[in-house]
């Protein structure tokens, strides 16, 4: 994935924070291979996850000096598609990257609405080598500086714990897509233009910006019958975790109860499609521990016609499918899902061995306009705030 931040609270997480990069490592790479692209609100369970930024939630705010002085903030972009990239000159796998979001920059250096504005996480020590970098690459959009490496304000703003860490910034200032690789936001900034070019020139008047994506209300047989283009709706959510002192979904009081919590908020198209992804450390009876990895795609139909059984939920679990499976994983009994189809409150419940060290979680949804599945950032969950310390 790259370079992660994973501080150790004690002696004897040496080990268990090596496991968890390594349970990491492998979680998050499948992720992002998945093309999840990118509500506000603070809630006790929100602020139970610690950082995060929810799909289609306001940006936070950015600014700062580039490597030539020049000042420069994001709030200064709007109305421009904006791809925010965090990285560093030490970072191997940012490096890797970095030819594709150079190239991202030239294909759309001479378009109004696209920019790319990226965040050095490098420090002092390693100003020469992003120097050098940015001469030998011929960087011409803005490199942000803050000096400071990994205590970076604007990191730490965006609840940054990896890099590369990516995101796609629409025309009024929302998250839209999270972890998007540069190859991925030209393809789809490139059928953006494209769409609202076509729609143009037969005629047709654009009238609101460009957010997420297309839909027309014409087709190449079909043109417009009003003129009118409409965006549609960006997906958002406001997302939360909980974890029960005991097991209630299983009965056993030797497990916890870890349960996932979406909301769709009222402006929002709904989502019934999920993917879960669960990284977590354990440690057993006989003081080893259980790395645990799972995977869970979940598909919820409505039918709301029916007021005995308004949903029907399938569950299919790929953790041994995808080799996701830790030592441990055979220990979780399965997930459970609750719904609220009329509030659109989706429930994930997830039994986990009592002592838990670590959770780690990433939330795919799929948006159906887009036919593709879109990531929320990852979420570190912070145990001491439901009294767990070891």
């Amino acid at each position: 994935m790259g370079y992660r931040q994973s501080p150790l609270r004690d002696s004897h997480e040496v080990r268990v924070g090596m496991l968890v990069n390594r349970t990491l490592n492998n979680l998050f790479a499948l992720a992002l291979t998945l093309v999840l692209l990118g509500a506000t609100g603070t809630t006790q369970a929100d602020a139970a996850g610690g950082c995060r930024i929810d799909i289609g939630s306001k940006a936070p705010s950015l600014a700062g000096t580039d490597l030539s002085g020049k000042y420069h903030s994001l709030d200064d972009y709007r109305g421009k598609w904006v791809y925010v990239d965090f990285w560093a000159s030490w970072c191997g796998p940012c490096m890797r990257e970095l030819p594709d979001v150079i190239e991202l920059n030239r294909e759309f250096q001479n378009s109004s609405d696209v920019a790319v504005l990226s965040i050095s996480l490098d420090d002092q020590s390693t100003l020469k080598d992003l120097e050098k970098v940015q001469q030998k690459y011929m960087i011409d959009y803005p490199v942000v500086f803050e000096g400071t490496g990994w205590e970076s304000n604007n990191r730490q703003s965006w609840c940054v714990d990896a890099i590369p860490a990516t995101f796609l910034i629409d025309p009024e200032g929302n998250v839209v897509y999270n972890e998007i690789r540069a190859s991925q936001a030209m393809s789809f900034l490139k059928r953006q233009q494209s769409a609202v070019q076509t729609l143009q020139d037969r005629g047709g008047m654009v009238t609101q910006p460009a957010s997420t994506g297309v839909v027309s209300n014409g087709g190449a047989m079909n043109p417009p019958s009003t003129g009118v283009y409409t965006p549609h709706k960006r997906i958002q959510v406001r997302t939360g975790e909980t974890l029960q002192e005991g097991s209630p979904s299983t009965g056993r009081g030797n497990y916890r109860d870890f349960e996932v919590m979406v909301d769709i908020l009222e402006n929002s198209p709904n989502v019934n499609r999920y993917q879960l992804f669960i990284s977590t450390l354990v440690q057993k009876d006989n003081g080893e521990y259980d790395n645990i990895d799972l995977r869970y795609d979940i598909d919820v139909t409505n039918n709301l016609q029916d007021l005995y059984h308004p949903y029907n939920v399938e569950i299919n679990d790929r953790s041994a499918e995808l080799n996701l499976a830790g030592d441990g994983s055979s220990l979780v009994p399965g997930v459970q899902v609750m719904v609220d189809p009329y509030q659109r409150k989706y429930r994930f419940i997830i039994p986990l061995p009592e002592r838990i060290l670590d959770i780690h979680y990433v939330l795919g949804l799929y948006d159906a306009n887009l036919g593709e599945y879109i990531r929320n950032q990852p979420t570190v969950v912070d145990l001491s705030t439901f009294g767990i310390e070891y």
